[in-house]
């Protein structure tokens, strides 16, 4: 299953991995691709004023839009599972950009996910804040009570221990500040540590490297999938 939003890339990173053997998905969110029209104002409204619409909306039901879009997920790999070509003891997860937070929120909440690779978007809710960049992140990505609670970040990212985690993050992301990732990455470390499975993390921070997919990236992926999966 591959969840993308963004990618500096040449080329579709799921059409290459068909070519490669693997079995893909990829699914748009709310508000996005096909679905930019289908919030509750239909074609007078699309992209970010259909994920306005249906942010606002979801709160009067009880929802968030980010629980509705990471159930999508979910649903979706209910599909993925019972397609008779595809091993369910076998998934992985990936995506850059909105598609990192979808990977790595579904694989902390579904243990039917192996594998897991998170280009760019890790990011840490209060060094988001204490760098002043809240803004880079949109409506949707914001989940209720999290800071309320003590939790952060790495207690989310920890729930994928002890699977094998692969997080790529440019240091000049400033959705990402770099010093909130190296306390993900450094806690990741510790988890899997205690598990005895210090090689199924990796945490890789890149010098010069904003919020994209560089080819050196798309690397460690392949090799990450090889080795993993």
């Amino acid at each position: 299953m591959i969840t993308e939003a963004f990618s500096k890339l040449d080329f579709a990173t799921g059409e290459a991995l068909v070519r490669q053997g693997y079995v893909v998905l990829c699914i748009d969110a709310y508000a996005f691709g096909e679905r930019r029209f289908q919030g509750p104002a239909g074609k007078k409204e699309e992209g970010g004023r259909t994920e306005a619409s249906l942010f606002k909306t979801f709160l009067w039901e009880g929802r968030t839009l980010w629980g509705m879009m990471v159930r999508d997920d979910l649903l979706a790999l209910n599909y993925l599972t019972s397609r008779p070509e595809v091993d369910p003891k076998r998934i992985a997860a990936m995506g850059v950009s909105m598609g990192s937070t979808r990977t790595w929120w579904a694989a902390a909440l579904d243990e039917r996910i192996k594998v897991a690779v998170s280009v760019a978007c890790l990011t840490r809710y209060q060094n988001l804040i204490a760098h002043g960049e809240v803004r880079q992140h949109g409506i949707y990505y914001y989940v209720p009570n999290m800071l309320k609670e003590k939790i952060d970040t790495e207690s989310v990212v920890g729930l994928i221990a002890p699977r094998p985690h692969l997080t790529l993050t440019g240091d000049k992301d400033g959705g990402s500040p770099a010093d909130g990732v190296r306390i993900i990455n450094s806690f990741e470390q510790y988890l899997y540590r205690l598990y005895g499975k210090p090689g199924d993390f990796r945490g890789v921070i890149y010098e010069g490297i904003g919020h994209e997919y560089t080819p050196k990236m798309w690397e460690e992926t392949l090799k990450w999938l090889k080795k993993h999966l």
